[in-house]
């Protein structure tokens, strides 16, 4: 502990020492054999590891100020959790100044600044996810990208009324489940774990609808917009979902049928399987492309991503 505390005083996180002190067994080990791994593959260089600092926030504010629209979170540009970085290796890269810039740098530029640094090993950012054997994967650098391959929709396991999801489903096992969690999102399943999330709630501006627009499909609206109808005329909802219904392939029903099968579902299972009924209405066509760009924005592996080591 005391090797620990001595270190401790020489990052610039934003973590405390109670933090470091408290962490469980399991991120212990985990923490170490990610620690030695990267010790083993980096340690002749001198590196100060940043996580909150002055630096990080730095290249979060030119990161919105490059003027992007399709990441409305950051860290599906970058899920750094850490970043290692050779401060006297920082001259070599004009990021300029991160606020009030005359002409804000663009995201490409941004993101060839911090690539030809990672090559050269003096920034690198790190995702760390918990392991007992560390390995090594880069993403966004020079690997190629393989796009996952589609095979159908669903839109429920057993049958459309027993469960508010809809699943877009991939060779090797891959799915990618619809709901509400309680905001409308999309979550890739692998064959043995979970791939990450990608959000819906914001309607067009969201995520998924910006995924929506660049597949080429119109995207799905605001949930809070569903909230609202369903409350104040839910009669009108009801001849909205029945006609998204019977678009979607499903077996053919009377509105006055459906209406009887929704009784008692509560406005959460109806915004979900509304949402869902309709993106899969509007992606009819369009489901490879959409898959692509859905599970490259969910993994940061999108390419307006930033270039980054994962840890796991």
């Amino acid at each position: 502990m005391k090797d620990l505390q001595a270190a401790f005083s020489q990052v610039k996180v934003d973590a405390t020492w109670d933090m470091i002190e408290g962490l469980t067994d399991d991120w212990v080990k985990s923490s170490q054999l990610s620690a030695r791994a990267l010790y083993r593959s980096l340690g002749k260089r001198q590196y100060t590891f940043h996580r909150g600092s002055d630096w990080v926030d730095s290249l979060n504010n030119i990161f919105k100020s490059t003027g992007q629209t399709y990441f409305s979170d950051i860290n599906k540009w970058t899920p750094a959790d850490i970043w290692m970085v050779d401060e006297t290796s920082l001259s070599k890269y004009d990021f300029g100044d991160s606020t009030g810039l005359s002409i804000p740098l663009k995201l490409p530029y941004l993101n060839e600044l911090l690539l030809r640094a990672y090559a050269a090993r003096d920034i690198i950012g790190i995702s760390l996810k918990k392991t007992e054997r560390v390995k090594f994967s880069q993403q966004n650098y020079k690997k190629p990208f393989y796009e996952p391959k589609f095979t159908k929709t669903t839109l429920g396991k057993r049958d459309f009324f027993s469960s508010k999801d809809g699943y877009i489903l991939g060779a090797k096992g891959l799915q990618v489940q619809f709901r509400t969690f309680p905001a409308f999102q999309g979550e890739i399943i692998g064959g043995k774990a979970k791939h990450g999330k990608i959000s819906g709630d914001g309607g067009p501006t969201g995520p998924i609808g910006l995924v929506m627009k660049a597949a080429g499909a119109n995207p799905i609206p605001q949930r809070i917009s569903i909230v609202k109808i369903i409350k104040s005329d839910i009669d009108k909802f009801m001849q909205m979902f029945h006609n998204e219904y019977q678009q979607s392939g499903e077996k053919d029903m009377s509105l006055k049928e459906f209406t009887k099968k929704l009784k008692g579902k509560n406005s959460n299972w109806l915004e979900s399987k509304y949402l869902v009924t309709l993106m899969f209405n509007e992606l009819k066509g369009r489901e490879q492309k959409f898959l692509g760009l859905a599970y490259r924005y969910a993994k940061s592996e999108s390419e307006d991503s930033a270039v980054h080591l994962k840890v796991y």
